[in-house]
């Protein structure tokens, strides 16, 4: 989890206390929070709920949460691979999933992320049971793997065009150096033409 000094915790409840006098929402706090802490509003959220649960939000109480059960969570994991296939982001499934609930869809993606990490086996085999249904399901170890060769592959463009850029640079420079050299040499050649020809003007010739 990403971390906040202790007055910027202190600072985040204090306006968590402001808008809940309100009667506002917390979503446009933590986004706010986030972009001015160079962090996702999930992480700026998830870290206003442990400073409530350690006692540190004063009269704030993070409300008991109940835990999804294992049929919930296999539910869950089954909407949001469904969903993923009509979206464009993780974000989109879990809000599509959620039914637009942001709050929802947080826990969704809490949750999906550790359980990408845990229940492995369980998850594969909801993949393998929705391609057999619908021909074809989203897969998150699959898109994981093809996003590390994306950034591999970026990298070593990257490396290649600079290396081009530089091998460019050089053959400029030499071009540059060579013209140059060329051009003092015409220059020189030009002088002693010239200086040539006024001689021949000078002279007298005797039949």
């Amino acid at each position: 989890m990403h971390k906040l000094s202790d007055i910027r915790i202190k600072e985040l409840i204090s306006r968590a206390k402001v808008i809940k006098k309100n009667g506002e929402t917390l979503v446009d706090l933590f986004e706010a929070f986030a972009k001015e802490n160079g962090l996702s509003k999930g992480s700026v959220r998830n870290i206003y709920y442990k400073a409530l649960k350690g006692g540190n939000g004063g009269e704030l109480k993070a409300k008991p949460v109940k835990p999804f059960s294992e049929n919930e969570e296999k539910e869950m994991i089954r909407k949001v691979l469904f969903a993923r296939k009509n979206t464009k982001t993780m974000k989109e499934a879990f809000l599509l999933v959620a039914k637009g609930d942001e709050k929802l869809a947080m826990r969704y993606q809490n949750k999906y992320g550790n359980l990408i990490k845990k229940r492995r086996a369980d998850i594969m085999r909801e993949i393998i049971n929705q391609k057999r249904v619908t021909g074809s399901c989203f897969n998150p170890y699959l898109a994981k793997s093809q996003k590390e060769e994306r950034v591999k592959l970026k990298k070593e463009i990257d490396e290649l065009v600079k290396i081009i850029s530089e091998k460019c640079v050089k053959e400029n420079q030499l071009l540059k150096q060579k013209l140059s050299a060329y051009q003092k040499l015409c220059d020189n050649c030009y002088e002693y033409s010239c200086w040539g020809l006024k001689g021949i003007e000078n002279k007298t010739f005797s039949l």
